[in-house]
């Protein structure tokens, strides 16, 4: 684990050590207005991959957390993560996004969790319509594409948050 003046240090930067781990730290992304570019879902979706865990969890502070950065790819998870105009501090937090009952179009997040796959999915929806950006909203972290109750209902965005196809190893099982 860190020393405590260093977790402090990270902690103002938006990093928090993921003690029950004890290898690995979590970036708090920060989301003023809950809005995601499509470009931004996209570099998230690799930053995904290449740095944490695959995945993006709603921290129910505004935000997401990149969770499982192991120390070497702490500093490259920040880098990219601001080379897509986005950030780890303030402002953020209660407040930046929309709250009160979620809207009947919105959709909510599978466990609270997105996946990198759907992460590429919601950039290549809004390819496919002419879209620029999701917003997200409380309570329960809940996406909604700002596009109105017709182009954001789950029937027009149905396979988004499809579980991930089980894939057959090399024996023939899944």
């Amino acid at each position: 684990p860190p020393e405590a003046a260093d977790a402090l240090r990270l902690q103002e930067l938006g990093c928090f050590y993921e003690a029950p781990r004890q290898d690995a730290f979590r970036l708090r992304l920060r989301l003023p207005g809950g809005r995601l570019q499509r470009s931004q879902l996209a570099g998230l979706a690799e930053i995904t991959q290449q740095c944490g865990g695959g995945w993006l969890e709603w921290n129910g502070q505004g935000g997401l957390d990149l969770p499982a950065v192991p120390v070497r790819a702490v500093a490259e998870a920040f880098r990219r993560v601001e080379a897509l105009g986005l950030t780890t501090r303030e402002p953020g937090g209660p407040g930046d996004t929309e709250t009160g009952p979620a809207p009947p179009h919105a959709l909510p997040l599978p466990a609270g969790r997105l996946l990198s796959a759907h992460l590429r999915r919601l950039a290549a929806w809004l390819d496919e319509h002419g879209e620029t950006e999701v917003r997200l909203v409380e309570p329960g972290g809940v996406l909604l594409p700002p596009f109105g109750p017709a182009a954001g209902s789950p029937a027009a965005v149905e396979g988004i948050f499809a579980p991930e196809p089980l894939v057959a190893s090399a024996s023939g099982t899944a």
